[in-house]
């Protein structure tokens, strides 16, 4: 369900910059990464980095999902996250560590979700999870934009769209 980069790569820096509400002047896509090992979740994400007008650049990973499946993508996120968090930091069990997730909403309406994920109340590790609801954020806010069309949007399909803030 990625988009097919070659053709869409400036499409998909216009939405993002909608979403975002940032210049971007590239995103270099990195790959696709499998997760195979979050219980019984077969989960990918589209790696790739935002590069700014000031050149500066972010990761972001990238799913177009189907409605149902936010809970689910939020939780291999947050696998990914906090796997991450455990090799960097050297460390190989969970500890104390074993807490639940904390989530934020920060905003919403009626297209877009921007939530706010916290591996736990004792860490500074955290990352920005943004929803948009393809369909709806084109009527509400991208209305005489023709390029979208082109983005081959299925109803009620999601982007999912996270960012690391540690």
């Amino acid at each position: 369900m990625f988009w097919i980069i070659e053709i869409d790569k400036m499409h998909i820096i216009k939405l993002l910059e909608s979403i975002l509400k940032s210049s971007i002047s590239d995103i270099e896509f990195e790959g696709i990464e499998e997760f195979n090992n979050i219980a019984e979740y077969k989960f990918s994400l589209q790696k790739a980095n935002l590069v700014y007008s000031n050149g500066k650049k972010e990761e972001i990973f990238l799913k177009r999902i189907k409605g149902g499946k936010i809970k689910e993508s939020i939780f291999c996120y947050w696998s990914l996250l906090y796997d991450e968090f455990l090799k960097e930091n050297k460390r190989d069990t969970e500890d104390d560590l074993v807490e639940k997730a904390i989530i934020t909403q920060v905003t919403s309406d009626e297209s877009t979700s921007c939530l706010l994920l916290k591996l736990n109340a004792k860490l500074n590790y955290c990352a920005e999870i943004n929803l948009v609801n393809l369909k709806s954020f084109k009527a509400k806010k991208l209305e005489k934009e023709r390029w979208y069309d082109d983005l081959e949007i299925k109803d009620g399909e999601i982007l999912f769209i996270g960012k690391k803030l540690y």
